[in-house]
């Protein structure tokens, strides 16, 4: 992604923080991720387990991050647990802002992922570690988890 459309993320975060609820917020993410779902889906030819199919459509299809700024540390069949290194307008927002990004990305963040790959497969779960998190380490730590 280039410099301009990450800074141009970053202003819509603030204005939206500055002006909006979390749940508000919240709603205009799950609403934007899901709608980008229904478009691409059928486009989306990804290959491997659910759980693969999943981190790649999330992370590189949908959010257009770069595979080098993304970490796996954990791979078992049923789950991929990464560190994130990529730009993230939410943290740059929060920054500029005084916002804790533990209370804002878990208001704001978590079920909108949950909700997107829940599109791909209902089985499929996101989660965070909340004590591995920028600004408070150089990454977060996250995870996608197909439960039986």
């Amino acid at each position: 992604m280039n410099i301009q459309i990450e800074k141009q993320f970053e202003r819509e975060f603030e204005v939206l923080l500055k002006n909006k609820s979390l749940e508000e917020i919240k709603q205009v993410i799950i609403t934007k991720r899901l709608d980008w779902y229904e478009k691409n889906k059928d486009k989306l030819n990804v290959k491997g387990t659910e759980v693969e199919k999943a981190f790649h459509i999330l992370l590189f299809d949908y959010m257009q991050i770069n595979p080098e700024d993304i970490k796996i540390v954990e791979r078992i069949d049923n789950k991929i647990v990464f560190r994130s290194y990529n730009y993230c307008p939410i943290l740059g927002a929060c920054k500029k802002l005084g916002l804790d990004t533990k209370k804002v990305c878990k208001a704001i963040n978590e079920s909108s992922v949950n909700d997107f790959l829940k599109k791909i497969n209902p089985k499929l779960e996101f989660g965070r570690s909340y004590e591995e998190i920028r600004p408070y380490k150089d990454y977060c730590k996250e995870w996608i988890e197909l439960i039986e």
